[in-house]
């Protein structure tokens, strides 16, 4: 259904403060992924409670695929897209096997647990017509009057919601936010600008922040994002019942 991702993210939460860009820090890393040829650098991190801007790690492989940045409370694992590949399950499912084997030996490695969990996502749809987009902004939403008569030619839409799900043993309230756009930009393919008007699709799937309990090992990393797999896919089968709409 969609046709270029934009963004494959998985997040894990914790207190990651003594993952430091330090000599000692950087060489255990580069042991731990020595399968991986990750090159070691470093970003500057601004979060409210910190005092100023804090150097710290990241580790880059060498065609800049794949990102792991270490924040002071967060680590997140990004997938870059530079072929514009297609979104499939299998391409996401594989996408969160390789971040959960490199969770897995960071947590091990520093013995660390996690407080909070997120999958991001995002892509665009194939290339519609002009009047296609004007009906889908129709089904969509209601729009009034003015903008019947005169259809936007970019929008945005942001969903909130939130669940409760077991993850093994853990009974947690999780937020569902999707967005649905119509997006103005570019893409680069091949050293190529390629201009874009399409629709874009973006979920945030996330643990509830207010429970700071270091409660998540692996094995319910692990769960969590099997059911953010399966409640992408509903949400999407849903997206797209409502755009074969006539």
């Amino acid at each position: 259904m969609i046709e270029v991702r934009t963004k494959y993210q998985t997040s894990i939460f914790g207190n990651f403060k003594d993952i430091m860009p330090t000599s000692e820090i950087i060489k255990k890393l580069l042991d731990l992924f020595s399968d991986k040829n990750f090159l070691p650098s470093t970003f500057q991190e601004l979060s409210p409670g910190l005092e100023g801007p804090q150097t710290r790690i990241q580790l880059v492989t060498l065609n800049n695929e794949w990102i792991i940045h270490f924040a002071t409370h967060r680590i997140d694992i990004e997938q870059k897209n530079p072929t514009l590949a297609e979104d499939k399950t299998e391409y996401l499912k594989s996408f969160i096997q390789e971040s959960l084997e490199i969770f897995k030996r960071i947590l091990e490695a520093f013995r660390k647990r996690s407080n909070r969990l997120s999958l991001v996502t995002g892509g665009l749809l194939k290339e519609m017509s002009e009047d296609k987009l004007k009906r889908i902004y129709i089904l969509f939403y209601k729009p009034i009057d003015f903008y019947k008569t005169n259809p936007p030619f970019e929008w945005n839409s942001r969903h909130v919601s939130r669940i409760k799900r077991a993850i093994g043993e853990i009974e947690e309230e999780i937020n569902i936010i999707t967005n649905i756009d119509r997006l103005k930009g570019g893409m680069i393919k091949d050293n190529q600008h390629i201009p874009f008007d399409r629709i874009g699709i973006g979920f945030d799937i996330n643990t509830a922040g207010e429970n700071d309990n270091l409660r998540f090992g692996f094995e319910e990393i692990s769960l969590f994002y099997d059911l953010c797999i399966e409640i992408r896919d509903n949400i999407l089968q849903d997206i797209k019942e409502r755009l074969n709409e006539r």
